[in-house]
């Protein structure tokens, strides 16, 4: 079981390739400003916290695959990227990570979306449960999308228990204070 939940998650991973952009302003939760721009190819220190996950889990009966990596860095800036297929509504969605706050197991991640149907920016919520066949499944919430300026560093900033979190089925999401 542990290997065919290793190979869907591969195979989500590979649906959705992530190629490293980084964002052009990200935001300091703790501040509540925006933080130094990233440019890409310029040094931005050692990796202090991350959130990776990808997999997918059912709405409706439906398939809703996800796919992210979100990165903080010494000097205060976020990159990473997401991407979401939710097949119940036929749409694919991806950009940019510009924020995320760990508080233990859960990790609240803001965005801009790139593509896709709902431009603006998003936010949802993990749960890293541990890791190994005996822990529970991780959780995700869907995302809030297509939401105006300043919504995603709000949803970091102010951690929410909304929307409501689901178990994944098959994945991994780890989250890195």
């Amino acid at each position: 079981m542990k290997t065919m939940k290793f190979f869907v998650a591969l195979l989500a991973a590979l649906v959705f390739v992530i190629a490293g952009c980084s964002n052009d302003q990200a935001f300091s939760p703790s501040s509540n400003v925006v933080a130094k721009s990233n440019t890409r190819g310029l040094a931005k220190g050692p990796v202090i916290q991350s959130v990776t996950g990808s997999g997918h889990f059912r709405e409706s009966g439906e398939l809703r695959t996800f796919s992210f990596t979100a990165r903080k860095y010494d000097d205060g800036t976020y990159d990473g990227e997401w991407q979401l297929l939710n097949r119940l509504a036929n749409v694919i969605i991806h950009g940019n990570v510009i924020c995320f706050s760990i508080n233990g197991n859960q990790a609240w991640i803001g965005g801009v979306a790139e593509s896709g149907p709902f431009p603006g920016e998003a936010g949802w919520r993990v749960v890293d449960n541990g890791e190994g066949t005996n822990q529970p499944n991780d959780e995700i919430s869907t995302a809030f999308v297509g939401a105006g300026t300043g919504f995603a560093a709000g949803y970091c900033a102010t951690q929410p228990l909304a929307p409501a979190l689901n178990l994944i089925e098959a994945g991994n999401i780890q989250v890195r204070p």
